[in-house]
């Protein structure tokens, strides 16, 4: 067991995102897999498949067009010169434009070099500011913070990582805010990672909490002439429908032995 951070439909048919209350195992559609959620029934072949074709998540999945950027988002270290820096890391979070507009100024100034102000956009989850550098315009930075209506980071240390993850916002919580969210926090930390896949999302609801399982591979490089290692993850997102507390649990399912490098 591990805690960490770790578009278009393959032609083969697979499993998208569902919802349930709260088991029955659903059918893929076509020859693709099975997914509850507990577990997830996955032939090595159509992983195989998987891995080295170009899916990265299943229709339907949260996405963006970034128009050649990179995300980033501004954070405790980031709006400080490097000499006041610490060894602990949060993400920030506001619900202020103005306060936005100032810490992407500040992450600007104190980055290794200057990337200019360009165009500045929303959406309910967070403020975005895109910038670029001045001799490279093919240098695009995403700046974002976190709109505080609708998540909170603060008391998540990236240097010191803890299963509480984060803060949700947004009320009431049910599971399509759930699902919502992980699939954004997916996308945001795996968009730019080659090796990283979706392959399904299951919910499930009590009283006083909303669960969201996600099931992913991972493919793992070694050494000239050695294998890929492709990994099967089964991520737990469990959310306080009171406090909107964030608590995720990622297990390692089996392994399978790719192409060499």
């Amino acid at each position: 067991m591990r805690n960490s951070i770790l578009a278009i439909a393959f032609v083969m048919g697979i499993f998208g995102c569902t919802s349930q209350t709260p088991s029955p195992t659903q059918p893929a559609p076509s020859s693709g897999y099975l997914a509850s959620f507990d577990s997830i029934t996955i032939s090595d072949s159509l992983v195989l498949a998987l891995t080295y074709s170009s899916y990265k998540y299943p229709g339907g999945f949260y996405q963006e067009n970034l128009a050649g950027g990179s995300i980033y988002y501004d954070n405790t270290l980031s709006i400080l010169p490097v000499n006041r820096r610490s060894a602990h890391c949060s993400e920030l979070s506001t619900n202020s434009q103005d306060q936005a507009l100032a810490w992407s100024e500040s992450t600007a100034t104190n980055s290794s070099y200057y990337r200019r102000f360009v165009s500045e956009s929303q959406t309910e989850k967070y403020f975005q500011f895109r910038r670029v550098h001045q001799l490279d315009t093919n240098d695009i930075v995403l700046d974002r913070v976190h709109k505080l209506s609708y998540l909170d980071r603060s008391m998540f240390d990236s240097f010191n990582p803890t299963p509480l993850i984060a803060r949700l916002n947004p009320r009431p919580i049910d599971t399509s805010v759930v699902q919502d969210f992980v699939e954004y926090f997916w996308f945001v930390w795996n968009y730019n990672v080659s090796g990283a896949q979706a392959l399904a999302t299951v919910t499930r609801q009590s009283v006083d909490t909303s669960w969201c399982v996600m099931y992913s591979l991972e493919r793992m490089g070694g050494d000239f002439g050695v294998p890929n290692e492709i990994i099967l993850l089964r991520s737990v997102y469990s959310v306080s429908r009171q406090s909107g507390d964030v608590l995720l649990s990622t297990s390692t399912g089996r392994k399978v032995q790719g192409k060499n490098n």
